[in-house]
């Protein structure tokens, strides 16, 4: 319990956000009823952006399972000798949404122990790589990040070089 103002004798303020309740029971629905079809949709998109990534990005490596082993809508990556943050600023400055590393260590800086566990190299988790496939993704989107990211990696790592 949150204490908060006079609202049910001081244990809780505010008035219950009804429109987000209902939006929550709309998308669980449509999770349910849509589900087989949008993994029957969004696992082929998901396996054609790895095996693109992996053959177009030298250095390039899956990071987790292959195939019905893995969430059809995630799509992860370690890029050895590129720095995640520099890919996602151009990814970003071209329309492309990724991220990298994972949430519980967004705070600390450090890399994704579960990288590291799975025998990723420091160095590689520098430059992990997660896109993530929605409702709404089509195979055009997936080109655009098999055409844009190999040239930004070359480039990156170039700089690098220097």
């Amino acid at each position: 319990m949150m204490l908060g103002g006079g609202q049910e004798n001081g244990c809780r303020s505010g008035t219950e956000n009804l429109p987000a309740i209902v939006g929550l029971g709309v998308a669980a629905d449509l999770a349910r009823n849509e589900r087989a079809a949008e993994v029957a949709r969004l696992s082929p998109l998901r396996d054609r952006l790895l095996e693109g990534l992996l053959e177009r990005v030298a250095g390039a490596r899956l990071t987790g399972a292959r195939g019905a082993g893995r969430l059809p809508h995630h799509a992860s990556v370690v890029v050895s000798g590129v720095k995640a943050d520099a890919v996602l600023l151009e990814l970003d400055m071209r329309g492309i949404a990724a991220s990298s590393g994972s949430a519980c260590n967004l705070t600390t800086g450090e890399p994704s122990h579960v990288l590291l566990a799975i025998g990723c190299a420091r160095e590689e988790v520098e430059g992990s790589l997660c896109f993530t496939l929605g409702r709404w993704t089509t195979p055009a989107e997936v080109d655009v990040v098999l055409d844009a990211l190999p040239g930004v990696v070359n480039r990156l790592r170039r700089l690098a070089s220097r």
